[in-house]
C-alpha cells in the first residue's frame, strides 16, 4: 500500500539554498624583461632603446609567469518567497563553476490519518523533486546526497552559508541522478527504508498538526557530490510546489 506525502504543495515553507559559485580562473601573463650588461662602463645614464639584434656582450630574455586567480562568491539565498531553488554543479566553460545545494523542509499538506501501521510493509521509499528548467550542459548524471537535519529551520531567522547548520553524519540517500526534460520532468532519490518507517511510523503526536511534524522531521540537506568536467554538469531549477514534487512510500 503506497501513501503520497506531497512536498511542500500549497504549504508554508522555509527553503534556503546555498550557491557556492567559483569563478571561471583567470590567467594573468606577467612578461619581465631582463637587461644584462656586461663590460659596462660608468655612466651617468643609462638609455634603453628598442630591442635590437643580439650583438656583443648584450643579451634580452622574456620571461613569462602564470598566475591563476579564483574569486568564491558565497550566497544565500531564501526562497520562501520565490517559486524555484537551485540544485546541482554545473563548469559553466565562460563564468567557472557553479554549485547549489539546498536546506528544506516538508510536511504534509493534509495530515494522513493511517490505520493499524503494524500491518504495512515498505517496500520502496522515494523523494521526488519536480525540474522545470535545467542550466548546464547536462551530459552526465550526478551524485547526490541527501541528509537529515538535526535542528529545524524557523521562519523568523536569518541564516548565512557560514552558519553550521547541524546535519545528520549519515546519508539517507546517495546515488545518481539525472534528467534531460524530455522524458521525465523530476529528479528522482530512493530514501533509506529505515527513515522512511520514521516519517510513517511516526507518533500521534507528530501528525497533529504542521510544527509538531517538523519537530519531529525537522528537514533535509541535499547537494550534488559530483565536480563536473569542463562544460558539463547541470544545475537544476526545483519547483518544490509542483506536482511531481513529494515523497512516496
Amino acid at each position: 500500500m503506497k501513501k503520497y506525502l506531497s512536498l511542500l504543495k500549497k504549504s508554508p515553507i522555509n527553503l534556503l539554498i546555498f550557491d557556492l559559485r567559483l569563478r571561471k580562473n583567470s590567467i594573468a601573463f606577467f612578461f619581465i624583461a631582463f637587461l644584462f650588461l656586461t663590460a659596462c662602463k660608468k655612466k651617468d645614464d643609462i638609455i634603453l632603446k628598442d630591442t635590437q639584434p643580439l650583438t656583443g656582450n648584450s643579451q634580452l630574455q622574456h620571461t613569462s609567469l602564470t598566475l591563476k586567480a579564483q574569486t568564491v562568491y558565497d550566497t544565500l539565498q531564501n526562497t520562501s518567497k520565490t517559486d524555484n531553488i537551485l540544485l546541482g554543479n554545473y563548469y559553466d566553460p565562460v563564468t567557472g563553476v557553479h554549485k547549489s545545494s539546498a536546506f528544506f523542509q516538508m510536511y504534509f499538506s493534509e495530515l494522513p490519518s493511517f490505520s493499524d501501521t503494524s500491518t504495512i510493509v515498505i517496500d520502496s521509499a522515494q523523494l521526488l523533486m519536480e525540474v522545470n528548467l535545467v542550466y548546464g550542459k547536462n551530459a552526465t548524471a550526478q551524485n547526490f546526497s541527501l541528509f537529515p537535519l538535526l535542528e529545524k529551520l524557523y521562519t523568523d531567522s536569518s541564516y548565512s552559508i557560514s552558519d553550521s547548520l547541524p546535519v545528520s553524519s549519515q546519508a539517507i540517500s546517495s546515488q545518481t541522478a539525472y534528467t534531460d526534460l524530455s522524458s521525465v520532468n523530476y529528479l528522482s532519490f530512493n530514501i533509506d527504508s529505515n527513515f522512511a518507517r520514521k516519517i510513517l511510523f511516526a507518533p500521534t503526536a507528530g501528525y497533529s498538526d504542521a510544527s509538531s511534524f517538523l519537530d519531529y522531521i525537522k528537514g533535509f540537506y541535499i547537494s550534488s557530490e559530483t565536480y563536473p568536467a569542463f562544460d558539463d554538469g547541470a544545475v537544476y531549477h526545483i519547483s518544490p510546489y509542483g506536482s511531481n514534487s513529494k515523497i512516496i512510500i
